[in-house]
């Protein structure tokens, strides 16, 4: 039906714009994310981001909204794998075994050498580091950023860590710094490396699982 295919090719427009806001803000910050930056970058007409997003400050919320939808999925995965060894360990593999798990899981995810990988974490880092975000937006980012904890919590828990939400917080804080490491051309940003500081953090977390 006509009106059904002009749905479907306004989603697909509106996921293009979207795609390309996230490219700009990756690489030029939110400052950057203009409607004519964006347009640019996906190879359309200023008018048609003034059609979809009603201002700057939408066209970025839009954009979060559209990040956090496509990344939760491969994060939760990931979280799922963990809490899995975790279950192993429990079924009789050896502690150590379970750690070298964990730590090489969560090092090939932190990682990866791709350039959309890289792309994600510059783009979380210019919420994170922004100097001051608009209402709307800092709920946004801090409510992520809370959704984002809520699995490294239930894993402290599941360690039977005495102290979770400080375990979860310096997890998160270990997470968050190997994360700003790829991005460095100064720093050795290897499996192995960050393996090691997986491992040494979680024998300390998991030292307390019965």
């Amino acid at each position: 039906m006509p009106g059904t295919a002009k749905r479907q090719s306004g989603k697909r427009t509106r996921k293009a714009l979207l795609d390309a806001a996230f490219r700009v803000i990756a690489n030029k910050g939110l400052e950057g994310a203009s409607h004519r930056e964006v347009a640019k970058q996906a190879g359309a007409s200023p008018a048609l981001t003034t059609y979809y997003f009603t201002s700057k400050l939408d066209l970025i919320l839009q954009a979060f909204d559209h990040y956090v939808e496509q990344g939760l999925p491969a994060i939760n995965a990931l979280w799922q794998q963990a809490y899995d060894i975790l279950d192993k360990i429990d079924d009789g593999l050896s502690t150590e075994e379970g750690i070298r798990e964990l730590a090489r899981l969560a090092a090939n995810f932190l990682c990866l050498p791709e350039n959309r990988h890289r792309d994600e974490i510059a783009f979380e880092l210019a919420f994170y580091h922004q100097p001051r975000l608009e209402p709307e937006l800092a709920e946004r980012v801090r409510a992520y950023r809370e959704r984002m904890r809520e699995p490294a919590l239930e894993f402290c828990r599941r360690c039977h860590s005495p102290a979770p939400q400080i375990d979860a917080d310096l997890l998160m804080g270990l997470i968050a710094r190997l994360e700003f490491e790829q991005l460095s051309q100064t720093i050795d940003v290897s499996v192995e490396r960050a393996a090691a500081q997986l491992e040494r953090l979680i024998t300390v977390i998991i030292g307390h699982k019965e």
